[in-house]
């Protein structure tokens, strides 16, 4: 089972005869790696799930709009930079590990 990962960006809001509002947007993901397909199961690209939205401003956590949700499941932009996140993300995950495996083997010897 997979981890749900947090992605934070924000969210700018803009009023015509008002002023703007930059808020915090954190997306909570789950991501499936690309696939290069075997023998009996067809190759996938990678991909990112929406599965939970939180919007904030300040220390206040405010409701989520329908039309925010729908947006932010939809926006391939977005679901990109998710996949590019998590991608990145892993990558660092195994240089760590294989930093850790080289100190081990250098206090070993």
């Amino acid at each position: 089972m997979a981890k749900t990962r947090f992605f934070k960006t924000g969210l700018c809001l803009s009023i015509n005869d008002g002023g703007e509002r930059e808020l915090s947007l954190i997306v909570g993901y789950d991501f499936t790696p690309a696939f290069k397909g075997s023998y009996d199961e067809p190759g996938h690209g990678a991909d990112a799930e929406v599965v939970s939205i939180k919007l904030w401003h300040g220390q206040s956590e405010l409701p989520v709009p329908d039309w925010l949700t729908n947006f932010v499941e939809t926006d391939t932009d977005l679901l990109d930079s998710l996949v590019a996140d998590a991608v990145e993300a892993d990558q660092a995950d195994r240089e760590d590990a294989a930093e850790y495996r080289a100190e081990l083997l250098r206090e070993e010897a």
